[in-house]
Protein backbone atom coordinates (compact mmCIF):
# COMPACT_ATOMS: atom_id res chain seq x y z
CA UNK A 1 0.00 0.00 0.00
CA UNK A 2 1.42 3.66 -1.01
CA UNK A 3 1.14 6.30 1.47
CA UNK A 4 -1.29 8.37 -0.76
CA UNK A 5 -3.90 4.88 -0.12
CA UNK A 6 -2.80 4.82 3.52
CA UNK A 7 -3.08 8.39 4.51
CA UNK A 8 -6.79 8.65 4.02
CA UNK A 9 -6.99 5.39 6.42
CA UNK A 10 -4.43 6.64 9.41
CA UNK A 11 -6.69 8.22 11.57
CA UNK A 12 -9.13 5.45 11.60
CA UNK A 13 -6.10 2.92 11.97
CA UNK A 14 -4.92 4.78 14.91
CA UNK A 15 -8.43 5.23 17.04
CA UNK A 16 -8.69 1.74 16.33
CA UNK A 17 -11.82 1.70 14.05
CA UNK A 18 -10.23 -0.62 11.07
CA UNK A 19 -10.75 -3.97 11.09
CA UNK A 20 -9.58 -6.77 9.13
CA UNK A 21 -7.38 -6.97 5.83
CA UNK A 22 -7.86 -3.21 5.88
CA UNK A 23 -6.32 -3.09 9.24
CA UNK A 24 -3.54 -5.20 8.08
CA UNK A 25 -2.75 -3.60 5.10
CA UNK A 26 -2.45 -0.50 6.82
CA UNK A 27 -0.42 -1.67 9.57
CA UNK A 28 1.99 -3.40 6.98
CA UNK A 29 2.61 -0.05 5.23
CA UNK A 30 3.13 1.73 8.63
CA UNK A 31 6.11 -0.72 9.80
CA UNK A 32 7.75 0.14 6.72
CA UNK A 33 7.10 3.90 6.00
CA UNK A 34 8.94 5.79 8.84
CA UNK A 35 6.89 8.87 7.72
CA UNK A 36 3.09 7.05 7.97
CA UNK A 37 4.49 5.87 11.59
CA UNK A 38 5.02 9.17 12.86
CA UNK A 39 1.91 10.28 11.76
CA UNK A 40 -0.17 7.39 13.47
CA UNK A 41 1.74 8.04 16.87
CA UNK A 42 0.79 12.14 16.62
CA UNK A 43 -2.84 10.95 15.97
CA UNK A 44 -2.69 8.47 19.29
CA UNK A 45 -1.38 11.05 20.90
CA UNK A 46 -3.87 13.71 20.08
CA UNK A 47 -6.59 11.23 20.34
CA UNK A 48 -4.81 10.39 24.44
CA UNK A 49 -5.46 14.14 24.88
CA UNK A 50 -8.98 14.07 23.81
CA UNK A 51 -10.00 11.06 25.58
CA UNK A 52 -8.45 13.15 28.78
CA UNK A 53 -11.11 15.20 28.44
CA UNK A 54 -13.74 12.67 29.00
CA UNK A 55 -17.60 13.03 27.85
CA UNK A 56 -19.59 15.61 29.10
CA UNK A 57 -23.18 14.94 29.02
CA UNK A 58 -25.55 18.24 27.89
CA UNK A 59 -27.41 19.22 31.32
CA UNK A 60 -30.82 19.16 28.87
CA UNK A 61 -31.76 17.59 25.09
CA UNK A 62 -30.56 20.07 23.14
CA UNK A 63 -32.25 18.37 19.57
CA UNK A 64 -36.17 20.08 20.56
CA UNK A 65 -34.08 23.43 20.28
CA UNK A 66 -32.38 22.49 17.41
CA UNK A 67 -35.08 21.35 15.47
CA UNK A 68 -37.10 24.68 16.30
CA UNK A 69 -34.18 26.15 14.95
CA UNK A 70 -34.24 24.59 11.64
CA UNK A 71 -37.95 24.68 10.43
CA UNK A 72 -38.24 28.82 11.79
CA UNK A 73 -35.45 29.16 9.18
CA UNK A 74 -37.38 26.42 6.62
CA UNK A 75 -37.40 27.99 3.33
CA UNK A 76 -41.50 27.98 2.37
CA UNK A 77 -42.01 25.78 -0.37
CA UNK A 78 -42.15 27.03 -3.64
CA UNK A 79 -45.78 29.30 -3.26
CA UNK A 80 -45.72 30.33 -7.05
CA UNK A 81 -46.25 26.20 -8.51
CA UNK A 82 -50.17 26.26 -7.68
CA UNK A 83 -49.89 30.12 -9.76
CA UNK A 84 -47.96 28.62 -12.52
CA UNK A 85 -50.33 25.40 -12.64
CA UNK A 86 -53.38 28.04 -13.03
CA UNK A 87 -51.50 30.28 -15.71
CA UNK A 88 -50.47 27.33 -17.98
CA UNK A 89 -54.31 26.34 -17.46
CA UNK A 90 -55.85 29.18 -18.73
CA UNK A 91 -53.00 29.63 -21.57
CA UNK A 92 -54.28 26.16 -22.57
CA UNK A 93 -57.82 27.38 -22.40
CA UNK A 94 -57.25 30.29 -24.05
CA UNK A 95 -55.19 28.88 -26.82
CA UNK A 96 -58.27 25.83 -27.43
CA UNK A 97 -61.12 29.46 -27.25
CA UNK A 98 -58.48 30.94 -29.93
CA UNK A 99 -58.57 27.81 -32.08
CA UNK A 100 -62.36 27.45 -31.77
CA UNK A 101 -63.32 30.82 -32.96
CA UNK A 102 -60.55 30.48 -35.53
CA UNK A 103 -61.70 27.07 -36.74
CA UNK A 104 -65.74 28.40 -36.59
CA UNK A 105 -65.74 31.57 -38.79
CA UNK A 106 -66.53 31.24 -42.50
CA UNK A 107 -63.49 30.47 -44.62
CA UNK A 108 -63.66 30.77 -48.65
CA UNK A 109 -67.62 30.72 -48.62
CA UNK A 110 -69.09 33.93 -51.23
CA UNK A 111 -70.34 36.99 -49.58
CA UNK A 112 -74.26 36.72 -49.23
CA UNK A 113 -74.90 39.14 -51.97
CA UNK A 114 -76.68 38.33 -55.28
CA UNK A 115 -74.32 38.13 -58.23
CA UNK A 116 -76.71 39.90 -61.11
CA UNK A 117 -75.54 38.50 -64.57
CA UNK A 118 -76.27 39.11 -68.43
CA UNK A 119 -75.95 35.38 -69.86
CA UNK A 120 -73.75 32.52 -68.00
CA UNK A 121 -70.01 32.99 -69.49
CA UNK A 122 -70.56 36.34 -67.17
CA UNK A 123 -72.20 34.58 -64.15
CA UNK A 124 -69.37 32.11 -63.96
CA UNK A 125 -66.67 34.95 -64.15
CA UNK A 126 -68.66 36.78 -61.69
CA UNK A 127 -68.95 33.92 -59.51
CA UNK A 128 -65.04 33.45 -59.26
CA UNK A 129 -64.26 37.07 -59.19
CA UNK A 130 -66.98 36.65 -55.87
CA UNK A 131 -65.02 34.35 -54.16
CA UNK A 132 -61.53 35.50 -55.33
CA UNK A 133 -62.53 38.92 -54.25
CA UNK A 134 -63.78 36.92 -50.77
CA UNK A 135 -60.48 34.78 -49.73
CA UNK A 136 -58.24 38.32 -50.79
CA UNK A 137 -60.24 41.16 -50.47
CA UNK A 138 -57.05 43.48 -50.98
CA UNK A 139 -55.65 41.90 -54.36
CA UNK A 140 -58.23 43.53 -56.13
CA UNK A 141 -56.68 47.28 -56.75
CA UNK A 142 -59.43 48.26 -58.77
CA UNK A 143 -62.24 47.05 -56.51
CA UNK A 144 -60.31 48.44 -53.37
CA UNK A 145 -59.81 52.15 -55.19
CA UNK A 146 -63.87 51.80 -56.16
CA UNK A 147 -64.46 51.05 -52.18
CA UNK A 148 -62.28 53.67 -51.05
CA UNK A 149 -63.78 56.35 -53.92
CA UNK A 150 -67.47 55.66 -52.38
CA UNK A 151 -66.27 55.35 -48.96
CA UNK A 152 -64.78 59.74 -48.67
CA UNK A 153 -67.61 60.73 -51.73
CA UNK A 154 -70.16 59.01 -48.82
CA UNK A 155 -67.92 60.77 -45.56
CA UNK A 156 -68.19 64.06 -48.22
CA UNK A 157 -71.89 63.92 -48.45
CA UNK A 158 -71.78 63.29 -44.42
CA UNK A 159 -70.25 66.31 -43.63
CA UNK A 160 -72.06 68.80 -45.81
Amino acid sequence: MSCEHSKDKLAEYAAGFLRGRAAQRVADHVAACADCLREVERLRRAGGFAGALGLEQPARDLWPGVQAAILARRVPQVAWRGTLRAAVALAVMLALLVGAVYLARPMGRPPAAPVVAADEASSAYLGQYAVSAWRAPLADTAALGDTLASAMATSGEQQQ
